[in-house]
Parts: C-alpha cells; sequence; structure tokens
C-alpha cells in the first residue's frame, strides 16, 4: 500500500498539483467532498484493517495510521514544492521504516528497512 502512494503512474507532478488544488478550491472541494471523503475513509479503513491485522492483539491501529497517512500527504506536498529534490524512493523507505518501528518487518524479506541517510542533496530537507 505505500508503493501504490508512489506509484509513478499515480504520482505525477501534475496530478500532485491537481490534487492540491482540488483541495485548496473551496467552491469545487465542497461540490465533491462528500464524494472525496467516502474515498479517502474506505482507503483508511483498509490500512487501518491491514494494521490491526499485523499489531495482533498488541495495539491500535489508529496509532499507526494517523501519523503513516500525515506523513503520506507531507511527502505528496514536499513532492509538489520540492520536486527537483524529492526522491520517492526515500518517502517510501521512510514510511516503510516507521511501519517497521511500530509493527516489525513486513513483506516478502521481513527485513526492515533503514531510513536513507540525510545528505546536502536529500529530498528530505525543505529548501528547493
Amino acid at each position: 500500500m505505500i508503493e501504490s502512494n508512489f506509484d509513478r503512474r499515480i504520482f505525477t507532478r501534475e496530478k500532485l498539483a491537481v490534487w492540491f488544488a482540488f483541495w485548496s478550491d473551496a467552491q469545487l472541494r465542497d461540490r465533491y467532498r462528500a464524494a472525496a471523503t467516502r474515498v479517502e475513509r474506505r482507503y483508511i479503513q483498509a490500512i487501518e484493517k491491514e494494521v490491526a491485522g499485523l499489531l495482533g492483539s498488541t495495539g491500535k491501529s489508529a496509532d499507526v495510521v494517523q501519523p503513516l497517512m500525515a506523513m503520506i500527504d507531507g511527502f505528496w506536498l514536499q513532492a509538489l514544492l520540492y520536486p527537483r529534490s524529492f526522491v520517492r524512493e526515500d518517502a517510501i523507505h521512510v514510511c516503510l521504516a516507521f511501519i517497521a518501528e511500530h509493527i516489525g518487518p513486513v513483506g516478502k524479506n521481513k527485513t526492515p528497512p533503514r531510513l536513507p541517510r540525510r545528505t546536502a542533496a536529500s529530498s528530505l530537507r525543505l529548501s528547493a
């Protein structure tokens, strides 16, 4: 699910611009808000269900999903604001490292991802 948020077919500069324009245009947003909110809720519920299954009885899925969704939204905004320095693979690794830290390693190899090292060229810095 993390990688789908940053899929090259969806995660494009044009689609990011449209997505943020949609949420900033009050008339458009109000007209379509209910439909967009339903889709977003279903997506979050699917993630919460998946996380709850991974956590078992050891924790509350919202404690993982809410900050994870905020992180993904933040990466989308960073990609829009800093397209030259943003690296989608870094965002994916940071999200997977967050999940590994709170749930444990997931995926085929069960090896927890490591956070990318920050460098002067890092996409995660707040400069253009």
